[in-house]
C-alpha cells in the first residue's frame, strides 16, 4: 500500500484519487509513474511534488532530528509543496551557497 499522509487534517487517501489507484508498494513500484500519477494528483490542489528521493539520502542531509522522516532507509519520498517552483529556487540558494551540511535545515 501506499503510505497516504494527512494534509490539512485530511488524509491524503480521503480523497481518493482516481490518478493514484492501482499503485501498491513492492518489487514492481515504479516511482516516476507515480510521480506522474501525484503530480496529476495535484494540479488541481495548486500543489506540486518533487521527483522521488529515498528516506537515507534526505535524512543524511538532514541535521535536525526534528526533520528526519521516520521510515525505513529504502522507503521512496516525494515533498508536496504550494509555492510554485519552490525546490527551484532552493536548489538555486545552495547552488550559490554551497552549504556542506545542514542542507534541509538551511531551507526551512
Amino acid at each position: 500500500k501506499v503510505c497516504a499522509p494527512a494534509m490539512g487534517g485530511v488524509a491524503l487517501s480521503a480523497l481518493s484519487p482516481s490518478s493514484l489507484q492501482g499503485f501498491s508498494a513492492g518489487e514492481e513500484f515504479d516511482a516516476f509513474k507515480f510521480q506522474a500519477a501525484l503530480e496529476a494528483w495535484c494540479r488541481p490542489y495548486a500543489l506540486e511534488c518533487s521527483k522521488p528521493f529515498l528516506t537515507k539520502w534526505y535524512n543524511d542531509k538532514t541535521a535536525s532530528s526534528t526533520q528526519l522522516i521516520d521510515a525505513p532507509e529504502t522507503s521512496v519520498c516525494f515533498a508536496l509543496y504550494s509555492i510554485p517552483g519552490y525546490l527551484d529556487v532552493v536548489a538555486e540558494h545552495f547552488r550559490r551557497i554551497r552549504p556542506e551540511s545542514d542542507y534541509v535545515d538551511s531551507a526551512t
